[in-house]
């Protein structure tokens, strides 16, 4: 007799009240389908992670010709960090998500940042979202603009500091909805007096690789994210930070300065998403390495010119050096 046949025979006649353990069969079925998934998640009040981008239709009335844009971009189904931090947003819960490069990130803030904002409004900056670098900031404009195809949203960059002073100053007609920018022009435009730019209608604040951000200069960093902080007055502010790693600067940084936050990861801790191929190469001596690497910075930079984006400055930097 094995434990199946026991349970049945000690079971047989009794009768279960199935309303009654409903809530609890339907949390077992959303904590089997995060387990089968890698979503880890801690917080309060947790919401449920959709599985499909069409129940964002359903239960959260997704702007159709955005879902659309998202349909025809190739994205039938969200990836685990989609499934969880869309909701996440859409509830408008502070948040520290963390996911292997590759997992669909961006896509991730950008989706619940459109619905919330709804539509263009001539209030100035809505959304405000920081990248490390400036390829990484015009990765994820392009990203948005993209999805947002036909909405009517405004989404800038800002490419020359002085510029945006005069275009996103105080006597602008702040015919514009979300900013994607790194960290130093944003400071720069914020320390002008007046301030070059105006962010006391900005409702959601994300931080991007934001373990990159810490890591190259984690005191400075911390001080720049302070002011900018400050500089988003709205009583509506919310905050998400996503990155690559768990890092525990970030971690820590997060407790301490968001509000009951919901915290978020994907698989192992600070491991490699699983749709990365990893390839030990013998090269035999330093010229072997030389023309390996070679190789594949121009691998890398024709992959990106044939999904028609430009190469980045820093893969030609590295081909010069090469």
């Amino acid at each position: 007799m094995d434990v199946h046949d026991l349970f049945r025979r000690l079971g047989a006649g009794a009768k279960f009240d199935v309303k009654r353990f409903s809530a609890d069969a339907a949390r077992f079925q959303i904590n089997f389908f995060r387990n089968k998934h890698k979503i880890h998640i801690q917080g309060t009040d947790l919401p449920d992670p959709i599985t499909t981008f069409q129940q964002l239709e359903q239960e959260y009335k997704i702007n159709s010709r955005l879902l659309q844009n998202i349909l025809d971009a190739g994205f039938q189904t969200p990836t685990p960090i989609q499934m969880q931090a869309i909701p996440v947003m859409l509830h408008g819960r502070e948040l520290l998500a963390s996911a292997p490069t590759g997992s669909g990130k961006t896509l991730a803030f950008s989706i619940p940042i459109l619905m919330q904002l709804k539509q263009p409004a001539n209030k100035g900056f809505r959304a405000l979202i920081i990248s490390p670098t400036r390829e990484l900031a015009s990765q994820i404009h392009r990203e948005l603009i993209k999805i947002s195809e036909g909405t009517g949203f405004r989404i800038h960059m800002i490419h020359k500091a002085a510029v945006a002073a005069k275009k996103f100053g105080p006597k602008s007609s702040k015919k514009f909805d979300i900013l994607v920018t790194t960290p130093n022009r944003l400071i720069y435009l914020l320390k002008q007096d007046p301030p070059g730019i105006d962010l006391t209608s900005v409702e959601w604040l994300v931080v991007d690789e934001s373990d990159k951000l810490f890591e190259d200069g984690k005191t400075g960093f911390r001080d720049q994210l302070a002011f900018i902080f400050l500089a988003c007055t709205s009583h509506k502010v919310r905050r998400a930070m996503f990155s690559a790693t768990f890092a525990y600067d970030v971690e820590q940084w997060c407790r301490l300065n968001l509000d009951n936050i919901i915290t978020i990861s994907i698989g192992a801790r600070n491991s490699a998403v699983e749709t990365v191929e990893q390839e030990l190469l013998f090269v035999g001596s330093e010229t072997g390495k030389l023309l390996a690497m070679r190789e594949l910075v121009k691998k890398v930079a024709n992959v990106i010119q044939q999904a028609g984006c430009p190469v980045p400055e820093y893969i030609k930097g590295f081909q010069k050096l090469l």
